[in-house]
């Protein structure tokens, strides 16, 4: 009888597939990102980019904690001219998992967060060449966001993600809102 059932538990032990360990608690990861602002005058114009870093810390229920930094740039028209305008960010905040499949191969997560940074506008020269004079200025900025994430694991502690995500800024001379796309990399450690 004692073999039997060490036969028994060796079959449904072994005969099974052993699952990684993901979104485990306390689990970090490591996100590098890459992007473009959406625009009014096109998604893939004038040199328009974001980058950034960003530490995520799962806890329970599949949601995770992130925090990081992120530079972006895009250009403003004016009568022919490109102004650059360059947004040095940090941000952290809270992603709620919504919905996955069975395995937790592919997830979806919705959250917010809340930001602090710099903004510089066409390299803090007032003056235009056409005479006029710029009335934006260089100048701290904050705020939050939102954001909607669809990520999906390629191994165990390795997942690619694309996010929808919208700033809410205070303290700019330009546009208060200003949404994005940002494709990713998460590096789970």
């Amino acid at each position: 009888m004692k073999r039997l059932m060490s036969i028994l538990f060796a079959i449904l032990v072994l005969g099974g597939t052993a699952m990684g360990q993901r979104l485990l608690p306390m689990q970090r990861g490591l996100e590098i990102t890459g992007g473009v602002p959406l625009q009014k005058q096109g998604i893939f114009k004038d040199g328009n980019f974001t980058v950034g870093m960003d530490m995520v810390r799962y806890i329970r229920g599949y949601n995770y904690y992130h925090y990081g930094v992120s530079y972006s740039q895009q250009a403003y028209h004016y009568v022919g001219l490109n102004l650059p305008v360059r947004n040095y960010l940090a941000d952290g905040g809270f992603m709620f998992h919504l919905v996955s499949d069975p395995g937790k191969n592919i997830l979806v997560y919705a959250g917010a967060y809340a930001t602090l940074g710099y903004e510089e506008v066409n390299d803090g020269q007032k003056l235009l060449p056409d005479g006029a004079r710029l009335n934006a200025r260089n100048r701290f900025i904050y705020g939050g966001g939102a954001q909607l994430s669809l990520e999906g694991f390629i191994t165990d502690h390795l997942l690619l993600f694309a996010k929808v995500r919208g700033h809410f800024l205070g303290g700019t001379d330009l546009d208060l809102f200003r949404p994005s796309t940002v494709l990713g990399i998460r590096i789970i450690m």
